[in-house]
């Protein structure tokens, strides 16, 4: 809003218009102050008149709000018919009166059905085109105040290339870029009030209403190239291989349903890599390995397909496991609300050991007169036992909270390493790149390891064997990592132009 009031004050002195006509001037002109300037220079009249403000800034203005009262006791309202009194009528700059009751009716309807045009709204005299401004609001209707600022500064914001709204839920907070070159490639933004990260620099769409998240291995371009990649059914009608895959010991379809890429299958409960189904650790099988050179148009086409799903899969398998690790992190942060808030009950649970009580029956033929009779045995009984499940560190849920929210941004980070090198090393690439590539690969199959390493501990369901220092120190490490990991890929960039 500061930016908004500058440039509001600024136009004021420049022009030496009332406050009033300064929003609609700069509204009309998209908020560049250097355009509206050179306009009003050319054609002062025709530039008042298309804002709006003819009235407002007519001859003879003396400075005033611009919101006059009647003094005719004779006039009637111009919607109502009913009398006018200098106490219960109001008239824009334009002349045009109206009761106070009717004001406050026609801006209250054009708050409810205009939404943001709100700002942009006229005179309610038909033909009139006069724009109303916050003054008229404040006094007919100053219920709507807060909510016509807002929309003024949503029209700013929405006219500014260099401001954006944050996205998260029920926030109001506005990132802004240092200049126009930072909007170029990726612009990851962290709001501190609610917690969002995304993309600046992401055009909106009209397909996708989840949030653009930080992207910075890979351009804004590049990631629309990708996405538009894989909404191709041609080359996604292999779909059900990232999703689904058959166990390479019994053959049972089965679907991944954790983060760690390290499966177990529950039918043979034997365990296999879920990317090459191997059973060999993950970090092994990042690289792709190119099939022998293809000598006709079909089997370039294959090859083709089959690089593509190489990097797809385990875009969509981390994109999967991000999703995971974020519900775990929601999880966490739920609790530690809860707790803050004394709304749980202590972590230390006790569990019932249940045991069944057996009766034998035995039957007694010489004893009793009647043969039918059975004399139950005397059994003891054995209560329920109750064992109380080891107590669990109270820093646990806060560093559980920081591991789930490093897993997250190295899910982030995997799965788009896997579009940068699927559009940065091409199959046909020269002897440099071929040497990056095995750089890149590299550092990726460690990325992997340490997030699965990271991944499998987060997901031990009995917290009191989880080694506090080993997720500490799991954590730094990674996210010192991800940040050599990321400087490598600039400089690989770098080296491209």
């Amino acid at each position: 809003m500061a930016s908004l009031d500058r440039q509001v004050q600024d136009c004021v002195e420049a022009l030496g218009v009332p406050t009033e006509a300064a929003a609609p001037l700069l509204r009309h002109h998209q908020y560049n102050l250097q355009h509206l300037l050179q306009s009003y220079s050319d054609k002062p009249d025709q530039v008042l008149a298309l804002a709006g403000v003819k009235h407002r800034c007519g001859t003879g203005h003396t400075g005033h709000t611009g919101t006059q009262t009647n003094d005719n006791d004779t006039e009637d309202c111009l919607i109502c018919m009913d009398s006018l009194t200098p106490a219960n009528s109001m008239s824009m700059p334009c002349g045009h009166v109206f009761c106070l009751d009717c004001w406050q009716d026609y801006l209250v309807n054009l708050a409810n059905c205009e939404g943001p045009s709100f700002v942009s709204s006229t005179c309610p005299q038909q033909g009139c085109q006069e724009v109303i401004s916050h003054t008229e609001v404040q006094t007919a209707a100053p219920l709507l105040l807060d909510k016509f600022q807002h929309y003024q500064l949503q029209s700013f914001v929405e006219s500014n290339p260099l401001l954006k709204w944050c996205p998260g839920k029920a926030c109001d907070c506005i990132a802004k870029a240092v200049a126009p070159h930072v909007l170029e490639e990726a612009a990851d933004v962290h709001c501190k009030s609610c917690n969002t990260q995304f993309c600046m620099a992401c055009p909106p769409s009209d397909t996708d209403d989840a949030v653009c998240e930080p992207h910075a291995m890979i351009s804004c371009q590049t990631l629309q190239r990708w996405k538009a990649k894989n909404s191709n059914e041609s080359e996604t009608s292999n779909w059900i291989l990232a999703n689904t895959k058959n166990c390479p010991h019994c053959n049972s379809r089965i679907h991944k349903d954790g983060g760690c890429m390290y499966v177990t299958c529950q039918k043979c409960k034997k365990g296999f890599c879920w990317m090459c189904k191997g059973t060999h650790h993950v970090w092994q099988c990042n690289a792709y390995q190119a099939s022998p050179a293809a000598e006709d148009d079909v089997a370039k086409a294959k090859n083709e397909l089959e690089r593509y799903l190489h990097y797809y899969e385990r875009y969509h398998g981390h994109n999967k496991a991000q999703t995971f690790a974020q519900k775990q992190l929601n999880k966490l942060i739920k609790q530690e609300l809860q707790d803050a808030n004394g709304t749980t009950h202590s972590s230390h649970k006790k569990k019932k050991k249940k045991t069944k009580t057996k009766t034998k029956t035995k039957t007694d033929s010489t004893t009793t007169t009647d043969s039918t009779k059975s004399d139950k045995m005397d059994v003891e009984e054995t209560e329920d036992e109750e064992e109380e499940a080891p107590p669990v560190d109270v820093r646990l849920p806060s560093l559980l909270k920081d591991a789930n929210q490093q897993l997250v941004q190295c899910r982030r980070v995997l799965k788009y390493s896997y579009v940068f090198a699927y559009y940065h090393f091409g199959p046909q690439a020269n002897e440099s790149l071929k040497r990056q590539k095995e750089t890149f690969e590299h550092h990726q199959g460690i990325l992997e390891g340490l997030t699965e390493g990271l991944s499998k501990i987060t997901e031990i369901k009995q917290r009191h064997k989880i080694n506090l220092q080993d997720v500490t120190n799991r954590t730094r490490v990674i996210g010192q990592f991800i940040k050599n990991v990321l400087e490598n890929v600039q400089t690989m960039k770098e080296m491209e132009v």
